[in-house]
């Protein structure tokens, strides 16, 4: 009973997210910031009530010459403000009012 409760929560936190939630895309460079988000498969875009700032952008290669590891620190401003300055990196996304910023890519 417990791992077949685990599975329907798991099934109700991904309908909960498809159909309330957005996902989309922000293009920064080192040095800029926007508040516009770009949603996948359309031309909608969406603006946030704060502005992402990329502060820092940092890629690490292989001998082969992969990309081995992106780093972005990033900063949220509001009303003119910093309210949050963190590193991300892939799978380690920034968090803010329960929006999530992953680095994707690079270039």
């Amino acid at each position: 009973y417990i791992v077949h409760f685990g599975v329907l929560i798991v099934l109700i936190g991904g309908l909960l997210t498809a159909l309330f939630g957005f996902r989309g895309y922000m293009n920064l460079c080192e040095g800029c910031g926007s508040n516009l988000v770009t949603f996948f498969g359309s031309e909608k875009v969406m603006e946030l009530p704060f502005t992402v700032v990329c502060d820092k952008f940092n890629v690490e290669f292989y001998p082969s010459g992969m990309p081995k590891k992106y780093l972005s620190k990033l900063s949220v401003v509001e009303n003119g403000k910093v309210v949050k300055r963190e590193m991300i990196e892939v799978n380690t996304p920034l968090k803010y009012k329960n929006i999530y910023f992953y680095q994707a890519s690079y270039g």
